[in-house]
């Protein structure tokens, strides 16, 4: 489901409450029909105006602990051959080199392949300029 349907689906009891309530205020204040109308227009367009704003909020797949690391370039705190410890993004993290054959010496920078759990897999970076 798109980011765009699930934003209008969760506006939905929020108009339904709306329209309960300018339908009591009609009954009890005699809240002319016309004016109610414009009210809940004008609450359905404050929705869509919110919306690039609020859009963040309503993503899926949105990455988080490890896996917001994968793509990053780190640089090899100690010898992987074939596991140590990185450092990306200001933190150690445990890592594997990629693959496992080819040790990625002290100080190397590395690309963060993928995340398991808590154990990144990095290989070399051979371009200087990243």
């Amino acid at each position: 489901m798109s980011t765009l349907t699930r934003y209008w689906l969760l506006q939905i009891p929020g108009w339904v409450l709306l329209i309960l309530v300018l339908g009591l205020a009609h009954d009890r204040f005699d809240l002319p029909a016309w004016v109610g109308g414009i009210i809940l227009l004008l609450w359905v367009a404050k929705d869509a105006i919110l919306y690039p704003i609020l859009k963040p909020g309503y993503e899926t797949g949105v990455k988080t602990g490890s896996e917001r690391l994968v793509g990053l370039i780190g640089i090899a705190r100690q010898d992987l051959g074939p596991d140590g410890y990185v450092l990306v993004n200001g933190e150690l993290w445990k890592a594997v080199a990629d693959p496992l054959d080819t040790p990625i010496p002290a100080g190397a920078d590395v690309r963060v392949n993928a995340a398991r759990g808590m154990l990144l897999s990095v290989a070399r970076v051979q371009d200087p300029d990243r």
